[in-house]
């Protein structure tokens, strides 16, 4: 902790000593103790004293000095010190409490060397920085649908307090609008944060809209509302709903088709209302009709006699 030594060293009784104390880095000097052979204490004034009669003892006592510790941190967490402050030699132990979502990245010093968070103090002040950085996990992609889709659906690596890069994919009649954590959850407003777990795996679920098709029904020679055609805008995968029924003189209806006038070759597809839509571009419907049959009876000048009667069609 320090020197001390004695001018002169030897000397005869009432000799003035003069003492010198020099404390090592890191202490004070707080004073001497000096005593005679018998143990009493012999007075010392201003580091002098008088020689008494006997040998002496000197003893130079000094004292730690207790330095300061500052840690820093980077706004992420933060740290303590103990023991704060602390004396030269003395083991210091550093305990972090990183934010929610991060870990400890390092300790730096200019003062000293930090390793497994413990270093030696120093006869100085010291500085520490605490530095954290963002947990690190892994994200997973769900379809969630038996449906094929397009594009890219790879897992992802992913850091905290940074948004996750969602694939871009697509599927037929649908219209991806978001990612949630549950199959049937809700899509979130935000694709970041999903857990504080660092190296954990997170499953995110393709939140899917159907998208709105616009169905032009037509007449077909009729009128439906007293128009020549009406629009409907049923959900892709949803039934059409209610279609409407129109109106042509002279003729029955007989429902709706895909196509405007069916033959063998292309007969289309006949919808109702809880047929389901399956084709994702805008489309039309055409109602089919059917002439209605007349019976033409023809009668004798007398109006009375039938001469003969036949069936035709509206409009032959």
């Amino acid at each position: 902790q320090g020197t001390v030594t004695a001018t002169p060293q030897t000397a005869a009784e009432k000799t003035e000593i003069i003492l010198t104390a020099t404390a090592k880095d890191g202490y004070n000097f707080t004073g001497f103790t000096v005593k005679d052979a018998e143990g009493n204490d012999v007075t010392v004034t201003d580091g002098k004293f008088t020689m008494p009669a006997s040998n002496v003892i000197v003893t130079a006592t000094f004292t730690a000095i207790p330095y300061n510790i500052t840690v820093t941190n980077d706004g992420k967490g933060t740290a303590t010190a103990v023991p704060n402050p602390a004396t030269v030699g003395q083991t210091v132990t550093l305990t972090e409490e990183a934010n929610e979502g991060y870990k400890l990245k390092e300790y730096t010093s200019d003062d000293v060397t930090v390793s497994e968070g413990k270093f030696t103090m120093p006869a100085k002040a010291v500085t520490v920085n605490v530095a954290f950085a963002p947990i690190g996990y892994t994200v997973q992609f769900n379809k969630n649908t038996t449906a094929d889709v397009v594009g890219s659906l790879s897992d992802v690596s992913a850091l905290y307090d940074t948004d996750v890069t969602t694939p871009n994919i697509t599927r037929t009649g649908y219209t991806l609008v978001g990612w949630a954590t549950t199959a049937d959850g809700e899509k979130l407003e935000s694709v970041k944060n999903l857990t504080t777990t660092d190296g954990a795996t997170i499953a995110l679920y393709a939140v899917w809209q159907a998208k709105k098709i616009n169905v032009t029904l037509d007449a077909n020679g009729g009128k439906i509302e007293n128009q020549d055609t009406k629009a409907i805008t049923p959900a892709f995968d949803a039934a059409y709903g209610e279609l409407g029924t129109p109106v042509r003189e002279g003729y029955e209806f007989k429902g709706w088709n895909t196509v405007q006038t069916p033959t063998e070759e292309t007969s289309g597809v006949t919808v109702t209302a809880e047929t389901k839509v399956t084709h994702a571009e805008d489309h039309s419907l055409y109602a089919q009709w059917e002439a209605k049959k007349y019976t033409i009876t023809f009668m004798d000048s007398d109006g009375e006699t039938q001469l003969n009667a036949i069936t035709a069609d509206f409009g032959s």
